[in-house]
């Protein structure tokens, strides 16, 4: 059994334009400490591997000790971890996936396209994508079939679903029910998804951890969950 994290939206170094400049230097102060707050629970609870679905940074530039102490808090964590960026915080030159040091347990998807990476110990395999750029109005999803080679198949993207416009990773239903996968962590919606079954594959938005304003209230958190011998998937925010 896998026992796994899914979270995505953490936003960090967001501008909270609507606080007094003080006030919002130290709502960004409290939000790098989310990351920390999920290092203990990844350890306190044996949590084999961490999916994070994007827009973990507010922007491409955020501050570089934000992205030195993410690094630093991911790398306490006892656990494999995979990253695919969003819109906000895309993969590209001078992003801090490419200029800070992340620790030998994280896998930052680059690449514009799906590609996989291979968990032997676990018999998993995680497919992933990065936005290159803030839009992405092809879905990244599109044609592609997990082999039926007997692994456990995770997808890991930022998009929506039948969403209203193309421009943020657009992912069909019939495409995720092709798809094969046993789960697949989505992250964009910052309000959190019940868990929807599309052909076998379980897919959830797990939402913002954080609420930033008024028009992000209600619950807040991430998906914990298990993966089963024989792929059955179960969920708990």
């Amino acid at each position: 059994m896998i026992r796994f994290l899914h979270g995505a939206d953490f936003h960090l170094d967001s501008a909270f334009g609507a606080l007094p400049p003080g006030q919002a230097a130290a709502r960004r102060r409290e939000s790098r400490e989310l990351a920390l707050r999920l290092a203990d629970y990844v350890k306190e609870h044996g949590i084999d591997l961490v999916l994070l679905a994007g827009d973990l940074f507010d922007s491409a530039s955020p501050f570089r000790e934000t992205g030195e102490q993410l690094a630093a808090a991911l790398g306490q964590m006892r656990a494999r971890v995979f990253i695919s960026p969003g819109n906000h915080d895309w993969y590209g030159p001078g992003s801090p996936w490419e200029t800070v040091d992340w620790p030998e347990n994280v896998y930052v998807f680059k690449e514009n396209r799906l590609t996989a990476v291979e968990v032997p110990e676990r018999n998993l395999v995680i497919h992933g994508a990065a936005f290159s750029g803030p839009e992405q109005p092809e879905s990244l999803l599109a044609g592609f079939t997990a082999p039926a080679d007997g692994k456990c198949h995770i997808g890991l993207l930022h998009g929506e679903l039948d969403g209203a416009e193309a421009r943020y990773g657009p992912i069909r239903r019939e495409e995720a029910a092709a798809s094969g996968l046993c789960y697949l962590a989505l992250g964009h919606v910052h309000k959190r998804t019940a868990p929807l079954t599309l052909g076998r594959t379980v897919c959830a938005w797990p939402g913002c951890p954080e609420g930033r304003g008024f028009d992000e209230l209600g619950e807040k958190g991430v998906y914990e969950g298990t993966i089963s011998d024989g792929g059955e998937v179960s969920l708990t925010f």
